[in-house]
């Protein structure tokens, strides 16, 4: 993904980010195309990013590894858990509906409101 992306997003008056990141919720962190700054700055204009994974039965976690932490901690992006990226971009756009506070905005996001994040997962779920 081409970092520059983000800045298109805020120029054209997005409220709100969802990037598909790969496995645990890897992005671009160390090259000249970290995701880094551009998340820092659509966060400080009060754009939430939000991060999901593309593995269909996967879970991103930003405690795992250092470049996560840095997404989330550094950054300010959150991670969602085992939602799907689509769940997440409906959701998002219907919490953007309801509210405009950013607190409130991750608030609803991280909140298993009809069952989008699975606290459990087994092979019985998916393997059948």
């Amino acid at each position: 993904m081409e970092p520059d992306v983000i800045d298109y997003y805020i120029k054209k008056g997005y409220r709100g980010i969802v990037i598909a990141a790969t496995a645990l919720g890897h992005v671009n962190t160390w090259t000249e195309k970290s995701l880094i700054p551009y998340i820092k700055k659509a966060v400080s204009k009060n754009i939430p990013v939000f991060i999901t994974t593309q593995t269909i039965y996967g879970r991103v976690n930003p405690f795992v590894y250092t470049n996560l932490r840095k997404v989330s901690i550094e950054a300010g992006g959150t991670y969602l858990k085992d939602i799907l990226p689509e769940t997440a971009y409906i959701k998002l756009g219907w919490v953007l509906g309801q509210t405009q506070d950013m607190d409130k905005v991750k608030e609803i996001m991280l909140e298993n409101c009809k069952g989008e994040f699975n606290d459990k997962l087994s092979p019985e779920m998916f393997l059948n």
